[in-house]
């Protein structure tokens, strides 16, 4: 960090964002105050919780020091039964309030400008938490992905874009850029970008297409947007970012139109899109043993090695931390 005469600019703007599946479990009680999560965010700038699942009027634990802003989860009056869809909360430093504000929210998204006197930038930007449903999902809308096109199209005149959010959208390994070598009808200044990213190769665990990622694939070739997973520091392995017994999946993106050689140099040095549980592992293993804690020797014995081999899974295939 340097100051300028008039202005305290930030050499890195740290953001970090979280699919934690439910702010409150009954096993773990408030996840946001595990002391290992806390450690986890302690330096973040920004801090994105995606899924809470969560009213306005929730506990949340804000860290101190920090803001809050809240966009409660939806229960549509159709649905019976079933847990809440969506809800987010994002925390951001208080020292940045004169330089971070809502410029507009939906139920499910939120857009925030990082004012350019924030960081040695020429532009501001404009950074959207969103939340978009799976297509099957009641709460789906066909709306969605228009309406964050148009949102995105209208903010990229003002300044640059950066898009974190759960967008249940599996891309595969498609292409999220236009190939405009050889077309003279293609917008040039959107294939700069698009041209440079296209050169950084897009890695991806989750080689499967769905409905919501051909979506997103197509928002991105006509506003000139790329995916960050899979290609720069903090996650250039393409992890996923989902896992459940049923299977893994990369749903969870940040997808900027910020050139990525001003990532590294300015703006967004460290991103990270990742899933919370690792942290969860210290607590399930505590309540395994409280709650076996009657049975025989051979019973714990039989729980220990479920336990182990769960772990084990997770580090392979999910949780491998990388350092670059």
């Amino acid at each position: 960090m340097y100051k300028s005469n008039t202005h305290t600019h930030l050499m890195t703007l740290s953001i970090s964002m979280w699919n934690i599946q439910g702010l409150n479990s009954k096993a773990f009680g408030l996840k946001s105050s595990n002391t290992d999560f806390q450690k986890s965010i302690k330096e973040m700038d920004i801090i994105i919780l995606q899924e809470t699942w969560s009213r306005a009027d929730a506990i949340t634990h804000c860290p101190p020091n920090y803001r809050e802003i809240i966009l409660p989860s939806q229960k549509l009056t159709t649905v019976r039964q079933g847990r809440d869809s969506g809800g987010q909360i994002i925390w951001y430093k208080s020292k940045f309030h004169n330089h971070i504000n809502t410029v507009k929210h939906g139920k499910y998204y939120a857009w925030l400008k990082i004012h350019k006197e924030l960081l040695p930038s020429r532009k501001d930007i404009f950074l959207c938490a969103i939340y978009i449903p799976p297509s099957e999902s009641p709460y789906y809308s066909e709306d969605m992905f228009s309406t964050l096109e148009e949102e995105t199209n209208h903010f990229q005149a003002q300044g640059n874009v950066l898009i974190c959010g759960d967008l249940n959208a599996r891309t595969g390994l498609q292409p999220d850029f236009t190939d405009a070598r050889g077309s003279k009808y293609i917008n040039n200044k959107l294939t700069a970008i698009n041209n440079t990213f296209s050169h950084i190769h897009r890695n991806n665990h989750d080689n499967i297409v769905n409905k919501n990622g051909k979506v997103l694939l197509q928002l991105c070739r006509s506003l000139g947007l790329n995916i960050i997973n899979g290609r720069l520091r903090g996650d250039t392995l393409g992890r996923f970012t989902f896992c459940s017994p049923l299977g893994n999946s990369t749903v969870d993106y940040m997808i900027t139109d910020i050139d990525p050689l001003d990532i590294d140099n300015v703006p967004l040095l460290f991103c990270t899109s990742v899933y919370p549980c690792f942290w969860f592992v210290r607590e399930l293993r505590n309540a395994l043993v409280v709650y076996f804690s009657s049975f025989t020797w051979l019973g714990y014995l039989v729980i220990k090695i479920l336990f182990i081999s769960t772990i084990m899974y997770i580090l392979l295939n999910i949780y491998c931390i990388e350092y670059t």
